[in-house]
């Protein structure tokens, strides 16, 4: 299943490991920083820091999922988006140059501990990943303090102490809220619309797959007409809601939404409950408090990934045959129903396939040598089908193969291409030279349909059986075709 492997393309996302070039450092690093500079820049309050800050967050998963960046022209790429964005904006030098190396100081520090950790900080879904993330995120947000020390008593006459509580309590909130959206952002498009596909319920209409959002909307509105400190938690339930529903990267999205919208509007002074949050030590628990709602969803995201990654395991498990990762015969069978049930072949061909004297090979070479030839016999076949071929395993050495909607010359010529695949011996063991000989026979039935035909693969697998019998009789190691109508 593709989406039990490991918007963008795979290769802008993820650009090589090795030393980025100039187009990949103003794509990925320079202007999304100086972007998202300008984002946190006007956000922030008259006479205050900013509101919400998402640069650093992002330079630190993007350096987290690619460590080609850490480079020193990855470092300077980011402070030459930093400072750009200050300068545009007016920000003084000495302001400039010391608020954007408390920026990196912290990044630094994040990813620090990020090669710390065995298997680092991405995927997020790793074992103790939300832990990670915390603890990262708590190490980036302590080492920026440091700056908020000497920076926040020299711009904002505080004291050194308030400097670092201010900084770090800032930060973490920022990385909680923007970190996981890095993580957690598909590697390419085929990748964003399998994680949709996948968490989609095929059952449900398009409305149902909406109400968790348009409740996560409306509680959002209700919070600015509602009373009270504990207001800014009504979403927690819509948040909690989504996570069970969508992909992990849509729930980080929805889950940053809330953060900045809580964040910026209550520094703004658009939700009248918290107009009066003006003091130092209400806005710093607001802050924290409003991390750490954003850590409920992600973690409820987490669960429900890791659950669905285990149901799709299972399913996969009950569908494949375990030695050649072949379709199962019950996982055949409901294969080739499902194909028929979205789209009614025009035309079609079923070959029934039985590996010669299989038995001999067992008896002789011993079953890890049946075993070998088995998983070599698939693996070469699957090299040879069109990509929207059904094959199945039905039973020991007994396989079948569903084509559709071909001309009857391509399904002979894949047919001799199935007999083909083991006309070259298998090699039994990398460390030696003992090898084994073995070949197939087919029967195929290929025919047409129209569109009132009834598709009886009960009596089309006893047509193909037939078929290979009569391959059987023959001599072996060949194929015999039947045509027929339904």
């Amino acid at each position: 299943m593709d989406h039990l492997r490991r918007q963008f393309s795979s290769e802008a996302f993820n650009p090589p490991a090795l030393t980025p070039s100039l187009v990949q450092l103003l794509i990925f690093i320079l202007i999304p920083i100086f972007a998202l500079s300008l984002l946190g820049i006007f956000s922030r309050p008259v006479g205050s820091l900013a509101s919400v800050w998402p640069a650093n967050a992002l330079l630190l998963g993007i350096m987290a999922r690619q460590p080609g960046f850490t480079r020193p022209a990855g470092w300077l790429a980011a402070f030459s988006g930093y400072l750009l964005a200050d300068w545009i904006t007016g920000s003084s030098w000495d302001k400039n140059l010391l608020l954007n190396l408390g920026n990196l100081l912290g990044v630094a520090g994040g990813l620090a501990l990020v090669r710390l950790l065995p298997g680092g900080l991405f995927p997020i879904t790793q074992k103790l990943g939300i832990l990670r993330l915390i603890g990262v995120a708590l190490i980036a947000s302590l080492s920026a303090s440091i700056a908020g020390i000497f920076v926040y008593p020299y711009f904002w006459n505080g004291t050194p102490l308030e400097g670092a509580i201010f900084w770090s309590v800032s930060e973490f909130v920022n990385y909680i809220a923007f970190l996981p959206l890095v993580l957690t952002a598909p590697g390419s498009m085929q990748e964003f619309r399998s994680s949709y596909r996948n968490r989609r319920q095929a059952d449900h209409s398009m409305l149902y797959d909406l109400l968790p959002f348009i409740a996560f909307v409306l509680l959002c509105i209700l919070v600015s007409v509602v009373d009270g400190p504990g207001s800014l938690a009504i979403p927690i339930v819509a948040l909690l809601w989504c996570g069970l529903t969508y992909s992990l990267f849509t729930t980080a999205v929805l889950t940053l939404i809330y953060c900045f919208w809580t964040l910026l509007f209550v520094a703004q002074g658009y939700i009248s409950a918290y107009a009066h949050l003006v003091s130092w030590d209400n806005l710093m628990s607001l802050r924290l408090s409003v991390s750490m709602i954003a850590l409920a969803p992600l973690m409820n995201a987490i669960m429900a990934h890791k659950r669905l990654q285990q149901i799709d395991k299972l399913t996969y498990l009950a569908s494949h045959d375990g030695l050649t990762g072949a379709l199962n015969r019950g996982g055949f069978y409901k294969a080739i129903s499902d194909q028929v049930r979205r789209k009614k072949p025009h035309s079609f061909a079923f070959m029934m396939i039985d590996l010669d004297h299989f038995k001999q090979i067992n008896d002789t070479r011993g079953h890890a040598a049946g075993d070998k030839v088995l998983a070599t016999f698939v693996s070469r076949v699957q090299e040879k089908l069109p990509s929207n071929a059904i094959l199945g395993r039905l039973g020991g050495e007994e396989f079948a193969v569903l084509l559709w909607n071909l001309p009857v010359s391509d399904y002979h010529r894949c047919a001799e291409a199935i007999r083909y695949s083991l006309e070259e011996e298998i090699k039994l063991d990398l460390n030696s030279d003992a090898s084994v000989k073995a070949s197939v026979s087919i029967g195929m039935i290929h025919g047409s349909l129209d569109e009132e035909s009834n598709c009886d693969f009960e009596l089309i697998t006893g047509e193909a059986d037939r078929a290979l019998y009569q391959a059987k009789e023959q001599g072996r190691n060949c194929v015999v075709e039947v045509s027929c109508s339904f």
